[in-house]
């Protein structure tokens, strides 16, 4: 009788270990799933990133570019100031 009660304590816990087991590969699952989005996350972070970066820079492009096509005529103008002093 005693080791009937022994088997039965065993079975119980092995039980008792499966279910534990399955709760913590699903526990692994969810938290692998859980680091493969915050990896994509990430991911897409990091594009953003490189984006508005280059961005930036076509902005400074664009403004530099401004500035040299509007500064033209006024050397264009200060040239022909100068040609009309110096005629």
């Amino acid at each position: 009788m005693n080791k009937q009660k022994l088997l039965s304590e065993i079975m119980k816990r092995e039980q008792k270990i499966e279910q534990l087991s399955k709760k913590i590969n699903e526990y692994t699952s969810q938290k692998n799933g859980v680091q493969s989005e915050l990896n994509e996350l990430n991911r897409i972070r990091k594009k953003i990133e490189d984006i508005e970066a280059e961005a930036i820079k076509k902005q400074n492009t664009l403004e530099e570019d401004l500035k040299k096509i509007l500064d033209r005529p006024t050397k264009q103008k200060q040239e022909k100031v100068a040609e009309t002093d110096a005629g």
